[in-house]
């Protein structure tokens, strides 16, 4: 939201082909065509979001949208995938992965279209995914996860490029999001229970807090109030699939859905004080 204005993100789909749409108070602006958008965020006036093309070769681009105009960050003959987006000034931070060079999924972010590879993988040891990029100062911060061949998916984050791993080695952790504020560092992701599904999780400065485990869910989105940390998701549910979820300290509030349909899955959140 900027001012009274409300901007969203997404995609609407032409043909069968997906097209990067946002909408601004409820009108649609459609920017490309056989693409995805994976993140927004704005800059002064300026409205910005990351996503993917298609090379004629067949590959994912990681690439941006600045006020429609697309910038491509990839090559198109190997694949990259971007997971968010940050502005800090002048310079453009995408978070995602690579498979330039060894063919595995290789976490990294971009910097005004330069590559920072956070964890170096390989098809025969293991491979990484980056899944969002937060900003302060010249502090850059990535969440994400690396799976050996052989073990479990691993929870971490990254700041600038030193790895601190959250979840226990023994299961299957990942983490999505990320908030800092001052020295705090808090994340949301999940990690799985013994009994084998996902449980929505948020860590902060590292110690694991676990939701509700009594359901599958899973953390997608954080944001921080004071002493209060909301985290945004999906709780599974037999019936219906799922319900949009969010946690204020680990309590869940389920959310609904209207017009008779049923909510299924919440990815972002912000909280605005009241003046």
């Amino acid at each position: 939201m900027e001012g009274n204005d409300v901007y969203v993100a997404g995609y609407t789909f032409s043909g069968g082909l997906g097209v990067p749409t946002y909408w601004k108070n409820g009108v649609a602006t459609t920017f490309g065509l056989n693409s995805g958008v994976s993140g927004m965020c704005m800059s002064g006036n300026d409205l910005y979001f990351s996503g993917n093309t298609v090379s004629p070769q067949g590959f994912d681009v990681a690439s941006y949208w600045r006020n429609g105009a697309l910038t491509k960050v990839t090559n198109g003959y190997y694949e990259a995938e971007t997971s968010g987006i940050a502005v800090s000034g002048n310079d453009i931070y995408l978070s995602g992965f690579t498979t330039a060079g060894t063919g595995a999924a290789q976490a990294a972010y971009w910097k005004n279209g330069v590559i920072t590879i956070l964890a170096p993988s390989s098809i025969l040891n293991s491979q990484s995914q980056a899944t969002s990029i937060f900003t302060q100062g010249a502090d850059v911060y990535t969440t994400g996860y690396v799976f050996p061949i052989k073990g479990p998916h691993e929870a971490c984050y990254w700041k600038n490029s030193t790895i601190s791993k959250l979840s226990d080695t023994t299961i299957d952790g990942v983490a999505n999001a990320i908030f800092v504020r001052d020295n705090d560092v808090f994340i949301a992701g999940s990690t799985n229970v013994p009994a084998g599904y996902s449980i929505a999780t948020y860590w902060k400065n590292g110690i694991e807090t676990k939701t509700d485990d009594t359901h599958s869910s899973y953390g997608l989105g954080i944001a921080v109030n004071g002493t209060d940390i909301y985290v945004v998701g999906k709780t599974d549910h037999a019936v219906n699939g799922g319900y949009a979820t969010y946690w204020k300290n680990g309590v869940a509030v389920h959310l609904p859905g209207i017009n008779g349909c049923v909510s299924n899955s919440a990815v972002a959140i912000s909280i605005i004080p009241h003046k």
